[in-house]
């Protein structure tokens, strides 16, 4: 389901729990502009650590 998700673009993976697992998922989704990578957004990792 989590790999559908981003895949799909409906979600970012998030590297610093183990998220490298979903990177071509989430390569795939950038390369389509699906979902959110349709445009721009801060990811939650970044929201976290002040750059927003």
């Amino acid at each position: 389901m989590n790999a559908r998700m981003v895949r799909q673009g409906y979600a970012a993976a998030y590297y610093q729990y183990g998220g490298r697992a979903y990177a071509a998922d989430e390569a795939i989704a950038r390369a389509r502009r699906a979902g959110i990578w349709s445009s721009r957004f801060v990811t939650r990792a970044d929201w976290r650590k002040g750059r927003r």
